[in-house]
């Protein structure tokens, strides 16, 4: 009764906490900025002038960051700016050089796994909306080879079904393919993939070639291809009591073609022309210059939403149309499972039933003592292998992987392993396949004493070496087929140093510790 009073007790004290790199973010709805200037001008009477001026007060800033391009057709992604997209700092007049956006700080799990996230041109401010914003102007040329790569770069992104993928307040943004308008109904619910693609190429029976939504494909004409050279994006924000000012619980893009007249005159409106994207490539017969020019805008809109920051990963959960759990394959892969493995134990049973009978009926010690059915196998099971080397090295690597996979589930079952944290499960993996060569080195060094052999040295080093030197063979192999693609799967040089490093001076001693305190234990016996 005392020990409840007091666990009671500590309950007022207690105070809740979020696991590291999911932690909410609240942005301010007014952002406030004062820039003072001071001039001072001396001259035959010093006069001191104080400018104020005061900038208009908006939203916090919403940065958004922009990651590789992949496609389901392809395994090869690549760089966002790889392609000809805007670059911070580019206008619309041509005056502001752009430049590639700057780089975010990103783990070795993201960089091994091909991420290449960036900063993006577009600018997003905390409830203030955006309408027909413009980023840049692109203009090709087919009798300029500069621009007939763009704009082939381009076209093969489009035919290829390649996706933009970006980032808002660490989510990603998705597009709505189905049911967007909503409903009470569990199948009205909106269903959203992850991005959006690069454009629209429609065949000649009014149908997509490549991954379009009907928002796409309406005002389009057959046989040609297009390009979403316009976004809207949809933020979702939540507001409460409870804190100061908004979260982000949702971003939804939804692209768009759309033929912009002139510079000076940019309507985004729904029933927009699209954009064709098609050059007439130059030819020895014809020298006719051609010339296509569009314009890249956006939009932002913000939505007040009820559902709360600790839910927003939801909505990724219906992430595809018609994924509905298949209950009457499972019920029958489980039940042909119970089947076999019943028939599968009667076989066994009824076999052992008639040896053990066998033996019980034995008239003499000599019957008794020999040995006939089951019990002859503990004749195979006792016998040394013939490559007890490879065999214990085969069987630490093993320990050393399952140890890595069991931890993993257990943090990732916690909440350590989020998706926010991006990168997180692969670098918990890298970090703890390193730090658990000890046990690949103990088992080994045991195994192999237990058959006798005396190569502790070989055994030690290929356990430390061998599976590892495999997979960094095969993945050094694969990288340098990426890095000729220039593809952003490509692992830069220095990260391979990283691995290499971590491999020979974490990995490998840990392992020689390993296998000492498993040969100073005793022979197993068997």
């Amino acid at each position: 009764m005392i020990i409840s009073l007091l666990l009671l007790g500590l309950v007022t004290f207690s105070r809740g906490f979020y696991l590291p790199g999911v932690a909410p973010r609240s942005y301010d709805v007014q952002h406030s900025l004062h820039s003072i200037s001071v001039v001072v001008v001396v001259s035959v009477v010093a006069l001191l002038l104080i400018l104020v001026t005061f900038v208009s007060v908006h939203g916090e800033p919403i940065h958004l960051q922009v990651n590789r391009l992949d496609s389901t057709e392809t395994i090869i992604p690549f760089d966002y700016y790889f392609f000809d997209f805007c670059e911070p700092g580019e206008t619309l007049d041509g005056k502001g050089k752009g430049h590639v956006g700057g780089k975010v700080t990103e783990n070795i799990g993201q960089i091994v796994l091909g991420e290449r996230i960036r900063r993006a041109p577009h600018t997003i401010e905390m409830q203030r909306m955006k309408t027909c914003e413009p980023l840049c102007k692109r203009s090709y040329k087919n009798t300029n080879k500069k621009d007939m790569r763009k704009y082939n770069k381009l076209l093969l992104a489009i035919r290829k079904s390649y996706m933009q993928h970006w980032i808002l307040d660490n989510m990603p943004v998705a597009e709505c393919t189905a049911n967007c308008k909503g409903g009470f109904r569990e199948e009205d619910q909106p269903f959203y993939r992850l991005g959006f693609p690069v454009g629209c190429a429609i065949s000649s029976g009014d149908r997509s070639r490549t991954s379009c939504t009907m928002r796409n494909i309406n005002n389009m004409h057959p046989g040609e291809v297009f390009i979403n050279n316009h976004v809207d994006i949809i933020v979702r924000y939540h507001e409460s009591p409870e804190f100061e000012g908004a979260r982000v619980v949702g971003v939804e893009a939804q692209p768009r073609s759309i033929h912009h007249e002139s510079a000076d005159d940019l309507d985004c409106s729904p029933n927009r022309p699209p954009q064709p994207f098609k050059l007439k490539r130059p030819s020895k017969d014809d020298s006719e210059e051609e010339t296509l020019e569009f314009i890249y805008t956006y939009s932002v809109y913000f939505e007040e939403s009820e559902i709360k920051w600790a839910s927003r990963w939801d909505t990724y959960l219906r992430s595809a149309e018609g994924t509905t759990i298949q209950w009457f394959s499972i019920i029958n892969s489980l039940v042909i499972v119970l089947f076999l493995s019943g028939m599968l134990g009667i076989i066994l049973v009824r076999t052992l039933y008639k040896d053990i009978a066998r033996y019980n009926q034995a008239e003499d010690k000599e019957d008794a003592q020999e040995e006939f059915g089951w019990k002859l196998i503990h004749g195979d099971v006792f016998r040394s292998p013939m490559r007890t080397l490879v065999l214990s090295v085969l069987l630490g690597s093993g320990v050393q992987l399952i140890c890595m996979l069991i931890i993993t589930l257990f943090f990732a079952c916690l909440g350590f392993l989020s998706p926010a944290t991006r990168g997180g499960l692969m670098t918990a993996m890298i970090t703890l396949w390193v730090c658990l060569g000890a046990p690949a080195g103990y088992v080994s060094a045991r195994v192999y004493k237990m058959f006798g052999g005396e190569k502790w040295k070989t055994n030690t080093t290929l356990t430390a070496t061998l599976v590892p030197g495999i997979i960094f063979a095969i993945f050094f192999v694969l990288n340098l087929l990426l890095w000729i693609e220039q593809s952003s799967a490509a692992i830069p040089f220095g990260t391979l140093i990283v691995l290499v490093l971590l491999w020979f001076f974490v990995s490998v001693p840990l392992t020689f510790v390993g296998a000492y305190f498993g040969y100073k234990k005793e022979t197993l016996q068997h």
